[in-house]
């Protein structure tokens, strides 16, 4: 409160025109359920009634961003559970869970408030509204997206009122806790007046944001595990595919007509290409055998010469990087021992 303070006292010496108090939430009136509210914003707003400079206070209801938590869905946002959480599917509310709230994401939060920079004047209060809904209808519209039940736990707001009683010095723990019996009170409702003052900005609806972040989330796990790496069609390469006799006997017979087609095709295909007739099935059985088995072998001692290069030169480098630092090391050594005795002997 100091702080919000000082800055309005440098504002007013300084004859700014407008101040927006730290506020970025509710109505936050003097009966507020939230203490920290009562104690550290009320009474600026009190101050600045009492001077003349113009003044607002934003209200964007709930931070939606918060409904994508664990993930972070705002830069400006670290990811926070508010009453629900769509990646276990369990809800914790106050009240009956009709209770309206609005709720707003972060980014459009900015949008409104730049351009309300440009009215020529400033209500008192200015509600900002991505969507009007209520607990029960978020978790309805959770259950749809996440297809499965949700686990609710409610509590009233009387029973939430001991539990502040029982925390009241854990002053975090107690203002959450307030902050779900301001929302069953409705101070988190309020009406759209941005909204209506610049219509041609549209902010994301819960519907749409909800869908964003956990629409098809299983499928796109799914999808992610066995598709992230350059698997061939075929399946005997897909990782954790086991296959019938029958599907082993099809990928040979589907590997020896690729190896025909590299043999025996491709050369045919070069060969018309560049106008030379020739009928394979003409040559003498004994000579296309002859060619047959040449050409494999000639396969395999490539693939035998590729791996063996490789292999050697793999532990050629690695014998080499050991030689190299075993040499270093002696030398290091012997140069310390060196060092050593021309120290001794000077002593």
């Amino acid at each position: 409160m100091k702080s919000q303070l000082n800055l309005l006292d440098a504002c007013l010496e300084a004859k700014v025109k407008r101040f927006a108090p730290s506020e970025w939430s509710g109505k936050n009136e003097a009966n507020s359920a939230i203490q920290l509210c009562r104690e550290l914003k009320v009474p600026v707003r009190n101050k600045i009634k009492t001077s003349d400079i113009e003044f607002t206070v934003f209200m964007p209801g709930l931070f939606m961003d918060y409904f994508a938590s664990p993930q972070r869905a705002s830069s400006s946002l670290p990811p926070d559970i508010v009453g629900i959480d769509f990646n276990k599917c369990k809800a914790n509310i106050v009240g009956t869970g009709d209770e309206p709230l609005c709720t707003t994401r972060a980014d459009d939060v900015g949008k409104f408030v730049a351009a309300a920079l440009d009215l020529d004047k400033w209500d008192e209060k200015m509600g900002i509204v991505g969507s009007r809904t209520t607990w029960n209808q978020l978790i309805k519209l959770g259950e749809q997206i996440r297809g499965k039940k949700f686990d609710v736990k409610r509590t009233t707001i009387d029973e939430t009122l001991k539990q502040c009683n029982l925390i009241s010095t854990n002053r975090m723990m107690k203002f959450v806790q307030e902050v779900f019996i301001a929302i069953a009170q409705g101070e988190i409702d309020f009406e759209p007046i941005l909204n209506e003052k610049f219509p041609n900005i549209q902010p994301m609806t819960i519907d749409e944001f909800l869908i964003k972040w956990w629409g098809n989330k299983e499928g796109q796990e799914k999808k992610k595990i066995t598709m992230d790496y350059p698997a061939p069609t075929s399946s005997l390469y897909q990782v954790g595919t086991i296959l019938t006799t029958w599907q082993k006997v099809m990928e040979i017979k589907n590997f020896i007509g690729h190896a025909i087609e590299m043999i025996v095709d491709f050369p045919l295909y070069i060969l018309d290409k560049l106008g030379i007739s020739f009928n394979f099935l003409q040559i003498n059985p004994a000579l296309c055998s002859v060619c047959v088995c040449g050409a494999l072998v000639g396969m395999t001692a490539s693939v035998g010469v590729g791996l063996g290069v490789g292999l050697g030169v793999g532990l050629n480098c690695a014998k080499s990087a050991t030689v190299d630092i075993l040499t270093t090391t002696t030398e290091a050594i012997s140069i310390a021992g060196s060092n050593i005795t021309n120290t001794t002997a000077s002593i």
